[in-house]
């Protein structure tokens, strides 16, 4: 169903206000897309339907639908595969030495169904035959509340289980839970997830060493990209590390982050 320009902007401020979403004229026919679920499943006939019951309540459960049917939830195992080896080879031991305690925390942001805190949990139990004392922390955060109902479930499909997470892998760390594949206690255990709205409250207690926040930027405008990074920096301890996607960038040298020139989006945090 086409949506017009009264209703663009109405959904435009919204989604920016209540989760910083920036949605460009060229993603109208996404806005439209996304929106035929929540109609499908509210059973309602046109947007200005939805529009009337969200106007006056950024908090309601529609509200909310909206918000998370916006929400792009694009992920798998060792995305990108080349961050995660930086990770297990170069990173994982420099943290590690530096530790508190023998313990590493780490915050993968925008976390969708879990893929990626579950890789960074899975690198960092290999590591315990060189680091047999050190405690690996991951917490996984995201807007939409029904991913993080799957992530908390472990339990991947074939299809997502065979999307880059390698066999050695699977067979270690999952085993068959039916059609479907689920992922071991142990992984489990190292991995906490919570809901959180990046331009809300940072429920979350820092610091971090390693801080993944990765193709989530690309969606907001440039104050919000600041506030995010200044609040995230905040929760991160000095020497620690922050991987953003390859095609974001930190360009406020007020943030005291060095980029790591050998790999991209990958930066050190000064302090």
């Amino acid at each position: 169903m086409q949506i017009d320009d009264i209703e663009f902007h109405f959904f435009r401020n919204f989604l920016k206000d209540s989760s910083g979403y920036h949605l460009t004229d060229d993603k109208r026919y996404l806005l439209e897309s996304r929106l035929e679920d929540v109609l499908k499943s509210w059973k309602l006939n046109d947007h200005r339907a939805i529009i009337s019951t969200i106007r006056n309540d950024y908090s309601s459960k529609m509200a909310t639908d909206v918000i998370e049917a916006m929400t792009i939830n694009e992920t798998f195992f060792f995305r990108d595969q080349i961050p995660f080896d930086v990770f297990e080879n170069q990173l994982l031991d420099r943290l590690a030495d530096a530790a508190i305690a023998n313990r590493v925390r780490i915050w993968s942001a925008a976390c969708s169904t879990g893929q990626e805190p579950y890789s960074v949990a899975m690198i960092a139990t290999e590591k315990r035959s060189v680091y047999p004392k050190l405690l690996c922390d991951v917490v996984g955060t995201d807007i939409n509340s029904r991913v993080l109902s799957r992530a908390r479930q472990g339990i991947f499909s074939d299809i997502e289980v065979h999307r880059g997470l390698p066999d050695h892998y699977r067979d270690k760390y999952f085993a068959r839970d039916g059609s479907n594949w689920k992922i071991n206690d142990d992984i489990r255990a190292q991995v906490h997830f919570r809901q959180m709205n990046l331009k809300g409250d940072y429920d979350v207690e820092g610091p971090f060493d390693f801080v993944l926040l990765r193709n989530v930027l690309i969606y907001f405008d440039t104050a919000l990209k600041e506030s995010i990074l200044r609040r995230i920096a905040d929760r991160m301890r000095p020497g620690g590390y922050l991987l953003l996607g390859a095609a974001e960038g930190i360009y406020d040298l007020n943030h005291h982050f060095q980029r790591c020139p050998d790999i991209k989006g990958l930066y050190e945090y000064r302090g």
